[in-house]
């Protein structure tokens, strides 16, 4: 700005001063008709200059083209007052030295007029250059930015597919298991239909190895009758036990909401004790049972849906401990 006030606009006041003295002089018409035309042109460089943002970097030289052009535009000024100030006659007898003089201003004038233009022309050019290197830096970081957003879409894509793949695992190994679960109940009711088998065919065919006591076979020949042994008179008859049932953790099932209504808390303390001790369950689900579970219904809700999913091995020892714990029930639920 300073450079603006102390150099261009007392410069472009000077040229319009001597555009309106070209323009009314009348002796040397066509002369003066050809420099105004050229000042004109140079007060349009002038204004063009005064609209750049940045003149510093070319301070030192604008400055020297512009005292170069202000003696200039000084000369032509006197020599149009001191033309103006004269008789018509004084006029007509220097009209050729003025013409002279006037054909050696304008080339002065446009000479400075192009050093002026050149000057403007490299100033432009180097905006122009500024502002190409800022459009490509822009592009080149709008550029990286998309890289970045891609690359993260692509991370994002990865841990989907590696979610779903591993949700995929889970239900895969969630199917073998249920699969394992449900041949290991079908080999136990196979086994224990082949226990039956096996008592039958003993009952039926004398000579076949029977058990007598845990683990001692005996042999029962035809012809010779069997010992059976003579009750203690003192010693309590121990009734027999029903068997267990094959399918114990679909009548658990089946039974369940009865259970819930109808076993009692101290019942289902001793239910858990029980099996515990038999490793049905582990201290953290027993824990769970009466820790985690407010209500008496909660808590044997709780505790007859856990030993269901554990099958059909510790649905019968359920209820195995049910008919020693609390027979009445056991009958009343139909598992005695």
């Amino acid at each position: 700005m300073d450079l603006i006030t102390t150099a261009i606009e007392p410069v472009i006041a000077i040229a319009e001063a001597v555009y309106e003295l070209f323009m009314k002089d009348k002796a040397n018409q066509e002369q003066c008709q050809r420099l105004a035309r050229c000042v004109r042109t140079l007060l349009q460089t002038l204004d063009s200059l005064q609209r750049q943002d940045d003149l510093t970097r070319h301070s030192v030289e604008l400055r020297q083209r512009l005292v170069a052009l202000k003696d200039t535009l000084q000369v032509a000024e006197g020599l149009m007052c001191k033309q103006e100030s004269r008789g018509q006659l004084k006029r007509l007898l220097k009209a050729h030295k003025t013409s002279d003089r006037l054909e050696e201003l304008y080339e002065r004038l446009s000479d400075e007029h192009n050093q002026l233009t050149l000057l403007l022309q490299v100033e432009q050019r180097e905006a122009a250059g500024t502002t190409i290197r800022k459009v490509e830096a822009v592009q080149e970081g709008v550029y990286e930015a998309n890289t970045k957003v891609s690359a993260m879409y692509d991370t994002v894509d990865s841990a989907v597919k590696t979610v779903g793949g591993i949700g995929q695992k889970l239900d895969n190994s969630q199917k073998q298991m249920d699969s394992l679960h449900d041949k290991m109940c079908h080999s136990q009711r196979s086994l224990d239909e082949l226990n039956e088998k096996v008592e039958q065919l003993i009952k039926v065919n004398p000579g076949v190895p029977s058990v007598v006591g845990p683990g001692v076979p005996s042999v029962v020949r035809p012809g010779v009758p069997s010992i059976e042994p003579k009750p203690n008179p003192g010693v309590p008859v121990t009734p027999a036990v029903p068997a267990l049932p094959q399918d114990a953790d679909k009548l658990l099932g089946a039974v369940r909401a009865q259970f819930v209504e109808k076993a009692s808390l101290p019942l289902l303390k001793q239910l858990l004790d029980s099996l515990q001790d038999e490793r049905v369950l582990n201290g953290e689900e027993a824990e769970a049972v009466l820790e985690e579970q407010s209500a008496r219904a909660d808590r044997a809700r709780y505790l007859i849906d856990v030993v269901r999913k554990k099958g059909c091995k510790a649905s019968q020892k359920m209820i195995a401990q049910l008919r020693q714990k609390d027979a009445s029930l056991a009958e009343t639920l139909g598992l005695a």
